[in-house]
């Protein structure tokens, strides 16, 4: 036990020393974080946007730290800062994306998706998720013109399999074959 006392103690004076670093300050928090520090874990990712308020990791950490917290303002608040600092992050779209879906705000949802889908197109999630977001808003036939795209770009399984539910729940079977022809034997 002496070992891991004496390891975590070398580990924080590390990060410490690393803190004018926007990844030091990251380390850091995952280390207060696993050790049960909430406060210190926000403190230490809030400090780490001050040091660099265009690392993507902290925004992204500081809004799941707040959605496990059950403080969607917050996190909708980081998330919208992030994406002001960082319009081009898919991952924050992407994110922001999935807190419009927690709020039942589809519409808002789809739109974060499909720019999410433009910034990290070769991130089949993205396809993926934005394809089920347009579902969910009855545009099924956009949702496999979506994943169409995507098999183009990344035959990804979960992209096809979707393709073939979607296809057959309005019985489109061109699009159905289309799919089948895709999966990988």
């Amino acid at each position: 036990m002496l070992q891991i006392h004496k390891a975590l103690k070398e580990l924080r004076l590390s990060n410490t020393v690393n803190q004018w670093r926007d990844e030091g300050n990251l380390n850091q928090s995952l280390v207060e974080y696993q050790l049960g520090n909430i406060h210190q874990t926000e403190k230490l990712l809030k400090q780490g946007l001050t040091v660099d308020p265009y690392f993507e990791a902290n925004y992204i950490n500081l809004a799941e730290l707040y959605r496990a917290q059950n403080k969607l303002q917050l996190e909708e608040q980081t998330l919208i800062d992030g994406m002001s600092n960082l319009p081009d992050s898919a991952l924050i779209h992407y994110s922001l994306g999935m807190l419009h879906v927690r709020k039942q705000d589809k519409p808002t949802a789809v739109t974060l998706f499909k720019k999410a889908t433009e910034l990290g197109p070769d991130n089949p999630q993205n396809w993926y998720i934005y394809a089920l977001a347009l579902d969910s808003v009855g545009q099924t036939k956009s949702a496999l013109n979506v994943l169409k795209k995507a098999i183009k770009r990344q035959p990804d399984n979960s992209l096809i399999s979707l393709g073939l539910s979607l296809s057959q729940k309005i019985g489109d079977e061109a699009s159905y074959r289309l799919f089948q022809s895709k999966v990988r034997r």
